[in-house]
C-alpha cells in the first residue's frame, strides 16, 4: 500500500473535508482517508497513485499541493 499527502489550502471546513473523502472514498471503496483540516492536510492510503488521487480532489472544486516534509512537523 502507498500513502499519498496534499496540502489543500483552500479546505476550509468539515463540509469541505467530507466532500474530498466522499469523492476520494467513491472512486475505491478500499483507500483509506485521513484528513487534518487544521494542517490543511489529507492523506490517502491504498493502490492509487497520486496523480489519480490528485485529479479526485481537483474535480471536487478543491486545489491540492504537494505535501512537502517538514511542514507541519512532518
Amino acid at each position: 500500500m502507498k500513502e499519498v499527502v496534499f496540502k489543500v489550502n483552500d479546505m476550509t471546513c468539515g463540509g469541505c473535508a467530507g466532500k474530498i473523502q466522499k469523492a476520494i472514498e467513491e472512486s475505491d471503496v478500499s483507500l483509506k482517508v485521513n484528513i487534518d483540516i487544521d494542517k490543511k492536510k489529507v492523506s490517502v492510503t491504498g493502490n492509487i497513485t497520486e496523480t489519480d488521487a490528485k485529479e479526485i480532489i481537483i474535480n471536487t472544486g478543491y486545489t491540492p499541493e504537494k505535501f512537502k516534509k517538514g511542514w507541519f512537523g512532518r
